[in-house]
């Protein structure tokens, strides 16, 4: 993902250019859509309604899953493998 963002990032100046596959992975780049709507803010355009809704269901998911899923300690194990 990140290597597809480098490459087609709006930085680079390759939006006049992208058709195709490329276009397609951008479109598919959840960074690559992120710039854009952070473009698209400092230029004065709102953001979606969509963006502000799926950003709060990832962020309830992941605290859900912050708090609902233990964290697992491998230490142990690697420990026992060295004692016998």
């Amino acid at each position: 993902m990140m290597i597809s963002f480098v490459y087609l990032s709006n930085a680079i100046g390759t939006t006049a250019s992208l058709t195709g596959f490329p276009a397609f992975i951008k479109n598919l780049n959840a960074l690559s859509i992120l710039e854009a709507l952070l473009s698209g803010y400092f230029d004065g355009q709102p953001a979606n309604i969509l963006a502000f809704v799926a950003m709060t269901i990832v962020v309830a998911g992941l605290l859900v899953m912050n708090i609902f899923i233990k964290e697992r300690s491998f230490w142990p194990q690697v420990f026992q493998t060295e004692k016998e």
